[in-house]
């Protein structure tokens, strides 16, 4: 079963156009990773946008704090996103927690994959 939700600005309660999304998605971004890493995912903010609204996502409200929206679902998908897209390097190094937050996120009803449950530790 697909949940579909809606996250209206809490301001004007409407969905957001494209441009005020990729802003805000450059803002969490912005304070969330370091310069270098801002500059190299700027371009792929877009992509972030269409997995957001995929999701069911149809406007990100202003943070509570820098790099925390305070809605749990735009965060973990925010976050979701930004893991599969950090260097590759560090990505192999991370691998546990990306497929942690994939769990959490299909136990959640947001579809990111089937829930696969714990990996044995220590591999």
């Amino acid at each position: 079963m697909r949940f579909k939700i809606k996250v209206m600005t809490a301001a004007t309660g409407r969905v957001q156009t494209s441009a005020e999304m990729r802003a805000r998605i450059q803002r969490w971004l912005r304070n969330t990773v370091t310069a270098p890493s801002f500059d190299r995912l700027r371009p792929k903010v877009t992509g972030c946008e269409r997995f957001l609204r995929s999701k069911g996502i149809e406007a990100i409200p202003d943070p509570v704090r820098p790099g925390i929206i305070g809605v749990a679902r735009i965060d973990n998908l925010l976050n979701a996103w930004l893991k599969e897209h950090r260097l590759q390097k560090v990505r192999n190094v991370d691998q546990e927690s990306e497929h942690d937050l994939r769990d959490l996120l299909a136990r959640t009803a947001i579809p990111v994959r089937p829930y696969k449950g714990p990996r044995p530790r220590g591999r």
